[in-house]
């Protein structure tokens, strides 16, 4: 019967050219859209190298101190943290495996040639490269000896060894930055700036900067990572974290000041950002999950009813067929199948030229270097969500048209009008 289904499916698009195409480009367009959308917001988000072990890793972005008052609680400053504050509450938590602190990429000066060269400097310690799973292309992650004696040494990724030596084995050389020599002890693949926590183009000790967790603030410009056991670990984790903070002295600030800082993800942190403005430590992944779902079901509604308004005119002009087919006993069951083959034939089409076009869209805004080292790509997940949306809106804009058709009379349906 599916073959059957699908031969008709074939005669009916070839038979109405310009509608099949205006039903094509509109579900093209918009499950384009959603594909681009999707596949970047995976390059940001989904765990890739060299955060392969994302998915138990934890991270401190962000600290307010807010003041509570009768009227609520209101933000008073918002940054990342300091050097200070993550190792006075990160030492030692129950379920860790291993901590990270890790300075906020800076630009840096470099002069090759008379030419001058801007790269993108980050302070990280010995623990960033096992924590962090870099694809290294030549060399190593300096040391733990070489971060306590404070080395001047320095992993770079592929494009700094380009600019700085040439596409040629570039460990045990030296360049400068900000007036500052650095022998390379590695070379990594190029990370991404949209992968906010690992991304630099050359990494170095934070023991080379004199000026080091030399003070007892809060706030600074530091992030701090945390390795779970496990999953499981997250709660206990979180909360044996919040219960340091919060005894930490803030007198200094405000007494009636409360900070707040949660071990999180960083979509995690994000959401929380959006829904509380960083004022709470709740969880609230799952609301910006909602949002996002709702946004893009309020994205599809246009289409899917101008998909829905164009079946039913072509329910309307196949009126005699219906009539002719029911007339001769074919059940509603079979007629309805026969429409709703039709509509995922056609978004499923629509899909994979969606696909298409997705793939070029992608590589070429990855070509431009408008996102520096930006490499967008159509993975398993990416296929598989567009395989679902597709799914879905075949489905659904087929739906209403297919139950009409079911309820035509057949001697209505004979005379072109509708049940």
């Amino acid at each position: 019967m599916l073959k059957n289904y699908l031969k008709t499916a074939w005669v009916v698009f070839m038979r109405r050219k310009f509608f099949t195409f205006v039903n094509l480009f509109g579900i093209t367009f918009t499950l384009a859209i959603l594909m681009i959308a999707s596949a970047m917001l995976d390059h940001i988000f989904g765990g890739t190298p060299p955060e392969v072990n994302q998915r138990r890793t934890l991270g401190i972005y962000r600290v307010s101190m807010c003041e509570d008052s009768e009227e609520g609680r209101d933000m008073g400053i918002s940054a990342m943290a300091s050097a200070y504050m993550l190792e006075q509450c990160m030492e030692d938590l129950p379920g860790v495996e291993n901590t990270s602190i890790i300075g906020m990429f800076w630009q840096v000066l470099s002069f090759i040639d008379n030419r001058k060269v801007t790269s993108y400097l980050r302070n990280v310690d010995a623990n960033f490269w096992e924590i962090m799973q870099f694809e290294f292309i030549e060399g190593r992650p300096f040391t733990h000896d070489e971060y306590d004696n404070g080395a001047n040494v320095a992993v770079i990724n592929e494009a700094t060894r380009d600019k700085f030596f040439g596409n040629t084995e570039c460990v045990g050389n030296s360049f400068e930055a900000n007036g500052k020599s650095y022998r390379v002890v590695g070379v990594v693949e190029n990370v991404p700036i949209l992968r906010f926590t690992p991304f630099a183009d050359i990494w170095v000790p934070h023991t080379t900067d004199p000026g080091y967790n030399q003070n007892n603030e809060l706030v600074g410009l530091y992030i701090g990572l945390m390795l779970a056991e496990s999953r499981d670990a997250f709660p206990m984790i979180k909360e044996e974290f919040i219960s340091r903070v919060n005894n930490l002295d803030i007198s200094a600030y405000h007494p009636n000041n409360k900070i707040i800082s949660v071990p999180e993800t960083f979509l995690d942190n994000i959401a929380r950002l959006i829904f509380s403005f960083g004022l709470s430590t709740g969880n609230f992944t799952k609301q910006l999950y909602i949002a996002a779902f709702i946004l893009m079901i309020l994205f599809m509604v246009l289409p899917t009813l101008n998909m829905v308004n164009l079946n039913m005119s072509r329910i309307m002009e196949r009126s005699s067929e219906i009539g002719v087919r029911k007339a001769f006993g074919a059940p509603s069951a079979t007629l309805v199948g026969q429409f709703l083959v039709e509509n995922i034939v056609l978004t499923s089409a629509g899909g994979l030229l969606a696909l298409l076009i997705a793939y070029v869209v992608l590589a070429v805004i990855s070509s431009t270097g408008v996102i520096p080292y930006a490499q967008f790509t159509l993975n398993i997940r990416i296929f598989l969500t567009a395989v679902g949306i597709a799914f879905v809106f075949g489905t659904f804009s087929g739906v209403y048209p297919a139950w009409r058709m079911s309820r035509m009379n057949p001697v209505d349906a004979l005379r072109g009008g509708a049940a």
